[in-house]
């Protein structure tokens, strides 16, 4: 698993970060049932540049915690899951960009750490990499129950965020 980290924000600590995001990432391979021979970057932003990428890509404008933009022809699981299982090299799956401002809003908001909720939306953004969605009710309970499912599997194992 690799991943490239891009963070311009002296708060939050890079290579923590980077370390956290590689080992929420082999959590959800491990969920999927994915080879993690993957390459992801994350790109961590402030509002102003999310909410201009809101924009130009999805038509929204307003700014958002988090955007996934996968690298992949396919937005079917099945198909994403195949392709990358069956693939000898190194599949590049995607980018994730995360809004730092709302990062810390949604920490203080939600009662935790900007790093637990790092995780949360790493683990998030890689669903929608691997083809998740949450556009449709039944699709908003499957990733819902994936995210939790993985997301507890990381605190049981003892992953300290």
């Amino acid at each position: 698993m690799n991943v490239l980290i891009q963070n311009d924000f002296g708060q939050l600590n890079s290579a923590y970060l980077q370390s956290v995001a590689v080992t929420c990432a082999v959590a959800v391979c491990d969920h999927e049932k994915v080879s993690d021979n993957l390459e992801i970057s994350i790109a961590i932003v402030s509002n102003d540049e999310i909410r201009e990428l809101n924009k130009t890509y999805r038509g929204i404008n307003r700014s958002t915690d988090v955007l996934s933009f996968s690298m992949l022809d396919s937005t079917d699981s099945l198909e994403i899951i195949n392709y990358i299982n069956e693939t000898s090299h190194t599949v590049i799956l995607g980018d994730i960009i995360i809004s730092n401002d709302k990062l810390i809003a949604q920490s203080h908001e939600y009662g935790q750490s900007i790093t637990r909720e790092f995780a949360f939306l790493v683990i998030h953004s890689l669903l929608h990499l691997f083809g998740y969605d949450h556009e449709e009710k039944v699709e908003d309970q499957i990733m819902r129950h994936k995210q939790r499912e993985i997301f507890n599997k990381l605190i049981e194992r003892g992953l300290n965020i």
